[in-house]
């Protein structure tokens, strides 16, 4: 079967996507396109509920927190906007580490901070993944007039090259503990045709948010395998800002200058806290399930504060955060970013994932290793009077080579650069962080 293709250079392919749409658990179910089953499925069931403690829980999340902040600071080399999804990112990262050897193996746990036992490992994944999809609120906020759920769904799956063999013992633990059935696509024959069945999955798990994740001069006669995490977040404000009175101000730049952009204000009570050089404020959604934290440095501090944002100063912030109320003002922002992570995970400290290190997914080992290519995340965010909306793709390449205080009112005006991350509360996952240079 794969004589003749297996003397070229192997190409493995894992893809992430954070999605805006019906939660798809694909070890339980089958997804179909035009009639025609797309998944086959291991024969074992994701285990719905792990056998993980509280402090299994805590070890992987401080993990993964420790990740995400490395990753943020290889990523603010420029006086660009960001958004980016760590807790996607690690899932889909820790479903390749699933099939990972050696010192690659190694590399990878030092890099994404996980410290866990293998099974321990996946089962924490695991517990955290199926948490985040049982949040959903339909309670009110304030001034929301209709009640509309609070959405968090989270997704993964396998897309293979048709008569691919891979590895049981692989299937079987991404069944168990991540969900993930196996899509069969003819990658080698029909790159077109197979792009567009994982792009109309994208597209209908992101509410089109995400539409051409997957190009078809990406997938070669190399192309093997395609593992995707998807995560889709869609939550009102619990205290909504009333669009009547956004007006038009001035946000200060450090790169472009004065710009003018939709400002959103309202008085309320929120949690805030504030440090040296800094303050910060935290946005429920509905529900209290997650929260967003923004973090504004003096304009003179910026580079110093952001230099700072780590787990530690995160708990500091959260840990001294009172209710106050303050006059808030804040832009309406909508972008995207796009990044090639490749080059930054190599610097980080996973370069030889980038040599081999990956041939037990497949089961036949291959006469070149399977080691990854290129990662590639592309990530958006809405945020505007009524709440927020994110949504993501990474495609990871593999190639066979407290009490109320007094009622003092606080100005929190964001008009220059700040930091934001949206966390959910139970364990602390940053689901997305990023920052805002220009919001427009």
């Amino acid at each position: 079967m794969m004589e003749g293709t297996m003397n070229r250079k192997l190409f493995l392919s894992l893809a992430l996507i954070f999605f805006a749409s019906l939660l798809l658990i694909v070890s339980c179910g089958t997804s179909t396109r035009a009639g025609e089953d797309v998944f086959a499925y291991s024969g074992i069931e994701r285990d719905m509920s792990p056998d993980v403690s509280d402090n299994d829980i805590d070890e992987l999340t401080a993990g993964n927190q420790h990740f995400a902040f490395d990753l943020y600071n290889w990523l603010i080399q420029s006086n660009d906007n960001l958004i980016y999804s760590p807790w996607s990112i690690s899932a889909a990262l820790a479903m390749a580490y699933a099939g990972a050897e050696g010192q690659v193996k190694t590399d990878m746990a030092g890099v994404l901070h996980f410290t866990l036992d293998d099974e321990m490992l996946h089962s924490a994944f695991n517990a955290i993944d199926l948490r985040l999809d049982e949040m959903e609120s339909t309670e009110l906020g304030y001034g929301v007039e209709e009640a509309v759920p609070f959405t968090l769904n989270t997704a993964n799956s396998l897309w293979a090259q048709e008569d691919l063999e891979l590895n049981p013992d692989f299937l079987d633990l991404l069944a168990l503990d991540y969900g993930a059935g196996v899509g069969r696509v003819d990658f080698w024959n029909d790159p077109g045709g197979s792009a567009d069945i994982v792009n109309d999955w994208i597209a209908d798990k992101t509410e089109d948010k995400i539409t051409d994740a997957l190009s078809p001069e990406s997938l070669t006669p190399d192309t093997l395998l395609l593992i995707i995490n998807a995560i889709y977040f869609l939550a009102n404000w619990e205290n909504q800002f009333e669009p009547d009175i956004t007006t038009d101000d001035v946000f200060h730049t450090f790169a472009d200058g004065d710009v003018t952009v939709p400002m959103m204000y309202q008085q309320e009570h929120f949690r805030y806290s504030e440090g040296d050089g800094w303050q910060a404020v935290e946005l429920p959604y509905i529900g209290r399930d997650a929260s967003m934290v923004i973090l504004l440095p003096e304009s003179d501090e910026y580079t110093r504060v952001e230099g700072m944002l780590d787990p530690s100063l995160l708990s500091e912030i959260k840990d001294d955060m009172q209710y106050r109320q303050m006059r808030l003002t804040m832009p309406k922002w909508e972008f995207r970013t796009h990044l090639n992570l490749g080059d930054t995970l190599r610097q980080m400290g996973m370069d030889s994932a980038f040599v081999s290190g990956f041939d037990s997914m497949l089961a036949v080992p291959p006469g070149n290793p399977v080691a990854i290519d290129e990662v590639i995340h592309e990530a958006f965010i809405s945020v505007d009077e009524e709440g927020t909306e994110a949504a993501a793709v990474t495609i990871v390449e593999m190639d066979v080579t407290s009490a109320p205080q007094p009622e003092e009112v606080i100005d929190f005006t964001i008009d220059h650069p700040f930091m934001f991350l949206i966390i959910e509360n139970s364990t602390n996952t940053i689901l997305f962080m990023g920052r805002v240079m220009n919001p427009i």
